[in-house]
């Protein structure tokens, strides 16, 4: 009798000893899956963590985390225990029917000690790991379920028969798993905040190199190429004159490509109206006033890209004459978008004194218009001033 008094007391120190090594070692796990968690700034390695770091602290072969979309599914199943091989050969993650649905449609604890008997369950497709024992618990932030943690065949360390490698998670295992998954909240809220915050300073940071660009760079360079225009009709030489009109294209070409970068480091107004409108306030301040500006009918849906550039130059080329020769005070731009793509362009200022003086200008004004199939058009106004008119059909096909 006291060899058998001797032998149970002795199990149940080791029985001790192993559950108090057990806590000792869950604390340690924890605290680790604490540090790993919430040292991470991209949210698909935090998930990652939080899966791997669930299966290891629970003790159980795997773990799976179900991120809920907007129709309250799963669309997104990260995985531990199970390899990218296996998971190609089990097929398509799963949608949040069955067992899982249980949690999403009632997000609190579920334990169950055997899978195949509980009423919800679908069984598993061919090539699933057959698994037993079950602990769902809710990933809640803010008070709203961001997804699920999901915990399958907790592990029997002490036991050297396989037959009982597997057990049911206990109590304790469930406050361990909720308070897993609070963690967990707590990591995802940092994660997305972290991520909010870079890209906070990131837009903060090409607002300035986008306002920079546009004051510092296309600013400087559309005086230089109004300056150069100014240039063309004083010159005697037609060679040197092509030669410039080229340099002021490669201006033009440079101002546009700039825009480009402008628009793709994140200006929300990516449009031709946008474009022209600019395009007008960088001619006010050479101009020193603030031409009348007319914009009619659905612009941006029927001027395209192509299009748009030769409007621009037009524009751009119209200003220059009345900055040079026209002495106005006073400009109306009117674009107006319907059957007929027309720009006009009306000034207070001297009118046309004499026919081909602005020549080479005209010319290319005259040029793009033909290019497309439109007309081009410039008179004195009887109130004084000139009128510039330049159309192309809306549909060129």
């Amino acid at each position: 009798m006291s060899d058998f008094i001797e032998t149970k007391n002795t199990s149940l120190s080791l029985g001790k000893v192993h559950n108090d090594r057990d806590i000792s070692q869950r604390m340690d796990s924890l605290v680790e899956a604490v540090t790993v968690i919430t040292s991470g700034l991209n949210l698909s390695e935090t998930l990652q963590h939080i899966a791997d770091s669930a299966r290891s602290l629970m003790h159980c072969r795997y773990s799976a985390l179900g991120i809920l979309g907007a129709d309250n599914k799963i669309e997104k199943f990260i995985i531990s225990g199970i390899n990218e091989e296996e998971a190609d050969r089990i097929g398509p993650y799963p949608e949040g029917k069955g067992l899982l649905g249980l949690l999403i449609q009632s997000p609190t604890p579920v334990r169950i000690d055997d899978i195949s008997k509980h009423p919800l369950s679908y069984g598993f497709p061919p090539k699933h790991p057959m698994m037993k024992t079950f602990l769902g618990v809710p990933i809640k932030i803010e008070n709203r379920v961001f997804g699920n943690l999901y915990l399958t065949d907790k592990l029997n360390s002490y036991s050297q028969n396989a037959d009982d490698m597997v057990i049911g998670f206990t109590a304790a295992d469930e406050r361990l798993a909720m308070a897993l998954s609070a963690i967990a909240g707590i990591a995802i809220e940092n994660t997305r905040l972290h991520q909010r915050a870079a890209q906070l300073i990131l837009a903060s940071d090409r607002e300035r190199i986008a306002r920079d660009l546009h004051d510092l760079i296309i600013q400087r360079l559309f005086a230089i190429g109004m300056s150069l225009q100014g240039m063309i009709n004083v010159m005697d030489d037609d060679v040197s004159k092509e030669r410039l009109a080229e340099v002021i294209d490669g201006l033009d070409g440079t101002i546009a490509d700039i825009r480009k970068t402008i628009f793709s480091l994140g200006n929300k107004d990516n449009t031709f109206k946008s474009a022209f409108i600019t395009t007008v306030e960088e001619a006010s301040e050479l101009l020193g006033y603030k031409p009348k500006l007319n914009l009619i009918g659905h612009i941006d849906t029927l001027i395209d890209r192509h299009l748009g550039d030769h409007i621009l130059a037009v524009l751009k080329e119209g200003l220059s004459n009345i900055l040079r020769h026209a002495k106005a005070t006073e400009v109306t731009i009117t674009l107006e978008a319907d059957d007929e793509i027309s720009l006009t362009i009306k000034d207070n200022g001297r009118g046309i004194k004499e026919k081909g003086a602005n020549g080479f200008g005209l010319a290319n004004m005259e040029e793009r218009a033909k290019l497309l199939g439109g007309s081009f058009s410039i008179s004195s106004l009887e109130t004084g001033g000139s009128c510039l008119k330049w159309a192309v059909p809306a549909n060129r096909n």
